[in-house]
C-alpha cells in the first residue's frame, strides 16, 4: 500500500482506504477505534501526481487524545 499508519510501536493500523470522486484526496477509515493519547504515523510513498508524475514521499504524525471524536488529514 502507498499509505500506512502504524502507531508509536511500529504496529500497523489496519482499516480502509478510500479515494475521493475528484481523485484529490484519500480517506483512512480504522477497523478499530485509535488508541487514547497516542502518537501514530500516516506513510505516504509511490503517489504520482494527475500527470503522472513520481511525487516524493512523507510522513505526518499525530497524536490522540483521551477523548476522541473524529479527525480528518
Amino acid at each position: 500500500n502507498f499509505i500506512k499508519v502504524t502507531d508509536s510501536q511500529l504496529n500497523a493500523v489496519t482499516g480502509t482506504l478510500e479515494q475521493s470522486t475528484d481523485k484529490m484526496s484519500f480517506t483512512f477509515t480504522p477497523s478499530s477505534s485509535l488508541m487514547q493519547n497516542e502518537s501514530y504515523t500516516v506513510s505516504v510513498s509511490a503517489v504520482k501526481d494527475l500527470a503522472g508524475n513520481q511525487t516524493p514521499g512523507f510522513n505526518l504524525g499525530f497524536t490522540t487524545t483521551a477523548s476522541i471524536s473524529s479527525a480528518c488529514l
